[in-house]
């Protein structure tokens, strides 16, 4: 995999779910390597959504929201951060070519 500028096309983009704390961190560290990142969580202005290059608020239970943001977003790779993902209906979803990690 070869990184380039984020918000060019041929970033890389990762889709964080979870935007805590540890998140924020993790967001930043993927930033200095030149990945583009997604932050998802179920609250407005979590740690991460302040410094990813876009956010979202969703239920990530919720299969059909998650669906969308991955369809919107098609990120090459997905990253849960938090355990309070319904994961079995996350790997359900299919997006392309992203992958779940």
């Amino acid at each position: 995999m070869k990184l380039s500028t984020p918000l060019s096309n041929q970033s890389t983009r990762i889709m964080l779910l979870g935007s805590g704390e540890l998140g924020k961190e993790v967001v930043i560290s993927l930033q200095r390597i030149g990945v583009e990142v997604i932050a998802v969580d179920r609250y407005e202005n979590a740690p991460a959504h302040q410094v990813a290059h876009r956010f979202y608020a969703i239920d990530m239970t919720n299969k059909d929201q998650l669906k969308n943001i991955i369809d919107k977003e098609k990120p090459h790779f997905i990253v849960p951060e938090i355990e309070a993902i319904n994961t079995g209906r996350a790997r359900k979803v299919r997006c392309g070519s992203c992958a779940l990690s």
